[in-house]
């Protein structure tokens, strides 16, 4: 039976798979309950590696010729509520979900739904990698994002395939030989930043393929994205944010309303947010949280401790103990 080795309690390598049994183990265990089968003759072989942050999973493969499917009857086993967000690397791939199917080739992204049927046909010698998300961690309506092409009109993705590109290979990398705890953590927020900026790119395509105010959630969508990318440069403020983009603050307030917060105040939640993620990370017990807090943008240690406190109602050394103590 193929096994998995955990690393840092995050990243995960598979053994090279030779048989679709010992794929379709592999791959329902980084996945979803999924069916692989053989789509030409000759020997196959496949592996894996990924890295668990939270919610989201991203895992990297490299495999040969061959096809999974997730069928009703898959489906009905678990594992639904998810999106899983693909980027073609090398070789050639087919998905097929909701009547459309998808040529992917290198540099492609597209998502897809794991609570719908599909087929991925991997037609060559190919590396891709996947990232999975849950509906509640994106903006865009899940309904929006089955079976869907993104970036074929540029956008958001243009930024997004290149990050994802640098995710995979720190992923391959990592998951040939143990990594330290500095690389994991920064394996950490770059698996952060990646889901922050797939979020702002499923509401721009949501907003330009299926309606709404295009002009508006593109710019909201870009704002969001910038925010993410500079959360951890204590000089970003709504002044700063709305310089780089051109625009006065009134404007950037007015495209800011959708989210029901001050951009203030989102930007100090995302900071302290990934600050909790990182504090809580036992792979960091060992990093002070002063430290932490400076590099989420809270230069300051004791203005970072009050702000913690005030989000989460427990001081970051609190918060790191409970951690320890829940395991």
């Amino acid at each position: 039976m193929l096994s998995t080795s955990r690393l840092q309690n995050a990243i995960t390598r598979s053994p090279v798979a030779r048989s679709f049994g010992e794929w379709q183990r592999a791959s329902s265990q980084a996945f979803v309950p999924l069916h692989a089968h053989a789509t030409r003759a000759g020997n196959f072989t496949a592996k894996l590696a990924s890295f668990q942050h939270t919610a989201a999973s991203a895992i990297r493969i490299d495999a040969s010729a061959h096809a999974v499917e997730r069928t009703p009857e898959l489906i009905a086993a678990g594992g639904g509520g998810m999106l899983k967000f693909t980027l073609q690397e090398t070789g050639r791939s087919y998905l097929i979900q909701g009547g459309r199917e998808l040529d992917l080739t290198p540099g492609r992204l597209a998502v897809y739904d794991t609570s719908e049927p599909y087929t991925m046909v991997v037609d060559d010698d190919s590396s891709m990698l996947i990232v999975m998300l849950p509906y509640a961690r994106l903006s865009a309506p899940a309904r929006d994002l089955t079976a869907l092409a993104l970036g074929e009109n540029g956008g958001m993705a243009d930024v997004v395939a290149p990050l994802l590109a640098g995710l995979s290979h720190r992923i391959a990398r990592q998951g040939s030989a143990a990594a330290g705890r500095h690389d994991a953590a920064g394996l950490a927020a770059l698996c952060a930043h990646s889901v922050g900026l797939i979020d702002a790119m499923c509401l721009e395509q949501a907003e330009r393929d299926f309606g709404g105010d295009a002009v508006e959630g593109s710019a909201l969508a870009t704002v969001r994205a910038t925010i993410e990318s500079k959360l951890r440069d204590p000089s970003l403020t709504p002044a700063t944010l709305a310089q780089m983009h051109f625009m006065s603050l009134r404007q950037l307030y007015t495209i800011f309303e959708p989210m029901g917060v001050p951009v203030a105040t989102w930007i100090r939640a995302r900071r302290l947010e990934e600050a909790r993620k990182e504090i809580q990370d036992p792979a960091l017990a060992g990093v002070p949280v002063s430290h932490i807090g400076a590099r989420w943008g809270f230069p300051d240690a004791a203005h970072f401790s009050r702000a913690f406190k005030a989000e989460f109602g427990q001081t970051p050394s609190q918060a790191r103990e409970a951690a320890r103590l829940a395991g």
